[in-house]
């Protein structure tokens, strides 16, 4: 149950983060919002290396 539990957790997250990341980077008028869009896409996809194999190793 927890590792259903923790997938789904790991899923919302990324797709959360990857969203608002590229929400920001799109809609972006000065360059500090464009940046912390920017941020918040590499942290997403940082994220996804070592939280995606954890739950495709748990499927």
């Amino acid at each position: 149950m927890q590792a259903i539990v923790e997938t789904l957790f790991d899923a919302v997250y990324l797709c959360t983060v990857l969203t608002i990341g590229i929400r920001m980077i799109a809609k972006s008028q000065n360059s500090q919002y464009r940046l912390f869009g920017i941020m918040a896409v590499v942290l997403g996809l940082g994220d996804s290396f070592h939280l995606m194999p954890r739950a495709l190793e748990r499927v």
